[in-house]
C-alpha cells in the first residue's frame, strides 16, 4: 500500500503548486464548515438566551428581581429593557454578518478546490495512460504474441478508469475529509475537552472496522478486475475472428461463452458492492450510536452541573459532532 501511494504521489509531483492551492482551499472550506456549526454557541449565549430571559421575567435578567420591584419604576424598567434590546440587536447583526461571511466561504472554496483537484486528477490520469501505453509499446514482440489483447485493453481503459476514482479520492475527499475531521475535533476539544476525550474511546473500534472491510474490498476488487480483462479478451477474440464464427455457425456458442463470463463478472462486482455497502452501513450505525451517546452524556452532565457544560456549549458540540459524520464515512470509503 505504501509503495502504491508513493507511485500515486509521483504522478502528482509535477502539479504540486495546484495541489498546495487545493489544500489551502480545503483548509478554509473545513474551517468554514465547522465554523457554521460552532456559530450556534454565540447566537445562544449572546442573543437568544438573554432575549428569552428578558421577555419571560417581569424584571431584567441581569438584575435581582426583588430590588427591581423596590428601587426601579416601570418607566426606568422599560428604559433598561430598551437599552438591552438595542445591545442585543447590535450583537445579532454582528453575529449574522460573521455567519454570512463564514457560510459564504463554503461554496466559494468548494468551487476552487473542486476545479483545482479535478484538474490535477485528470492530468494525472492522462499521464498514467500515456506512460502505460509507452510501456506496452516498449515490450518485446514475444510479449505481445503471448499476452491476451483483452488484458492490455483492460489495463488501458478499465484499470485506468479505476485509478481515476482513486486519484479523485486521494487528492479530493481524502485530504478534505481528514482536514474537516481534524478541525472539527479541535473545535470540539476547545468547547469541552472532557466530552472530546470520550471520542478516543470509540475511535479504535471504528478504525478496526474500516480496516477489516477495506481488506475485503481490495481483495474482491482485484478478482473483479481480472474478470474485466477476461471479458474484454473474449469480445476482441470473438469479433476479430467473426468470419470463422460465421463460417462454422458458432454464434450461439460464442454468445453462451460471453454470457458466462458476464455472469461471473456480475457476481464478482456484487461481492465488491456488498462489502462496500456493509462497510458504509456499519460506519453509519456506529456514528449514530455514538451521537446519541453524546446527547445522553451531555444532558446528564448539565443536569448534574458536571464537566462545566452549558446548554450553548452542548448544542454547539453536538452540531460539530454531526459535521464529523460525513468525513468519517467518506474516509472509510476512500480507504476501501
Amino acid at each position: 500500500q505504501v509503495y502504491g501511494l508513493k507511485r500515486v504521489f509521483r504522478y502528482g509531483l509535477p502539479y504540486w503548486k495546484i495541489i498546495l492551492l487545493t489544500i489551502l482551499c480545503m483548509t478554509i472550506y473545513s474551517v468554514s464548515l465547522n465554523g457554521r456549526a460552532y456559530m450556534i454557541k454565540p447566537f445562544l449565549e449572546e442573543v437568544i438566551i438573554p432575549a428569552t430571559e428578558m421577555r419571560e421575567m417581569p424584571g431584567l435578567a441581569s438584575f435581582d428581581l426583588s430590588k427591581i420591584k423596590e428601587e426601579i419604576s416601570e418607566e426606568e424598567l422599560a428604559a433598561e429593557r430598551a437599552k438591552l434590546t438595542v445591545v442585543l440587536e447590535k450583537k445579532l447583526v454582528l453575529l449574522v454578518g460573521i455567519a454570512l461571511a463564514v457560510v459564504g466561504m463554503i461554496p466559494l472554496m468548494g468551487f476552487v478546490k473542486g476545479y483545482a483537484s479535478s484538474y490535477v486528477v485528470n492530468r494525472m490520469v492522462r499521464d498514467l495512460q500515456c506512460d502505460l501505453c509507452d510501456k506496452f509499446l516498449q515490450m518485446p514482440l514475444a510479449y505481445h504474441m503471448r499476452a491476451r489483447k483483452g488484458e492490455i485493453f483492460a489495463r488501458l481503459n478499465s484499470d485506468v478508469g479505476r485509478s481515476r476514482e482513486s486519484f479523485k479520492l486521494l487528492f479530493g475527499e481524502l485530504i478534505l475529509e481528514a482536514l474537516t475531521l481534524l478541525v472539527g475535533i479541535g473545535a470540539m476539544f476547545y468547547l469541552s475537552w472532557q466530552l472530546t476525550g470520550l471520542i478516543t474511546l470509540v475511535l479504535p473500534p471504528l478504525v478496526l472496522l474500516i480496516v477489516k472491510f477495506g481488506k475485503k474490498v481490495r481483495k474482491r476488487s482485484m478478482k473483479r478486475q481480472e474478470k474485466v480483462g477476461a471479458q474484454m479478451g473474449s469480445m476482441l477474440q470473438m469479433f476479430s475472428g467473426i468470419k470463422v464464427v460465421k463460417a462454422f455457425r458458432m454464434e450461439e456458442t460464442e454468445s453462451e461463452r460471453f454470457r458466462a463470463l458476464n455472469d461471473e463478472l456480475f457476481r464478482r462486482e456484487m461481492k465488491v458492492v456488498k462489502t462496500d455497502e456493509m462497510s458504509k452501513s456499519f460506519t453509519e450505525l456506529f456514528n449514530n450510536f455514538t451521537y446519541i451517546m453524546f446527547i445522553g452524556v451531555g444532558i446528564y452532565a448539565i443536569m448534574k452541573a458536571m464537566l462545566g457544560l452549558t446548554l450553548p456549549v452542548l448544542v454547539a458540540f453536538l452540531g460539530l459532532a454531526s459535521t464529523l459524520y460525513r468525513p468519517i464515512k467518506n474516509l472509510s470509503r476512500a480507504y476501501n
